[in-house]
């Protein structure tokens, strides 16, 4: 049985497109029943991963307006992770999220931004983290273990995408050998035709 492969970008379009309904029902708040909040976390989370225009930008904009409160407008907490994560995207918040690491004196909090922090894209930042989390003074040894595991997750996250891409790839170089090859021997086919014709 062969595997068909769908480009990525198409399997996340189809995915935001069948829970856009549920998406747009979402509220950046802590308000709602317990089902209706981890409903609303998960729901956010995914949207901003799958790069959903509309919620990043939202997300976006409250990690810059939780920046320019130097970290005292309240986030709620069913979608800080998520803010969290999209603001380390850029250089400046994952800059940001790691000097508030380092003050943070909430065990809930750090564990949040840590995430955020591993969903970087950028392997020289992941390496620090490893480093630092080796060194043991900025992150603590004994959280070596769950850095590892979110970076592990992350890459997880993302190479599903990469074997995709890579698939496609291998299929593009095949057409394009077949279009070279066509264009090599084109006259010579054309020929033999006409004399298997007469």
């Amino acid at each position: 049985m062969s595997r068909v492969f769908f480009p990525p970008i198409l399997v996340q379009l189809y995915i935001l497109r069948f829970f856009r309904a549920v998406i747009d029902q979402q509220t950046w708040t802590d308000l709602g029943s317990v089902s209706e909040r981890r409903l609303r976390s998960e729901v956010l989370s995914l949207a901003c991963h799958l790069n959903d225009p509309v919620c990043v930008q939202r997300a976006h904009q409250t990690f810059n307006d939780w920046l320019l409160s130097n970290y005292t407008l309240n986030l709620p907490t069913d979608v800080a992770e998520t803010v969290y994560s999209v603001g380390a995207r850029d250089d400046r918040g994952w800059a940001s999220l790691f000097h508030l690491y380092n003050i943070s004196l909430s065990e809930a909090q750090k564990k949040r931004i840590m995430f955020a922090l591993t969903c970087s894209t950028d392997p020289n930042k992941l390496k620090s983290l490893l480093e630092l989390s080796l060194e043991g003074k900025v992150i603590r040894t004994q959280d070596l273990s769950s850095v590892i595991l979110m970076v592990q997750l992350f890459f997880e996250s993302i190479k599903d995408q990469a074997n995709q891409l890579s698939a496609t790839q291998l299929a593009l170089d095949n057409l394009e050998k077949n279009i070279r090859w066509c264009e090599r021997n084109l006259e010579t086919l054309r020929a033999w035709l006409d004399e298997q014709r007469n």
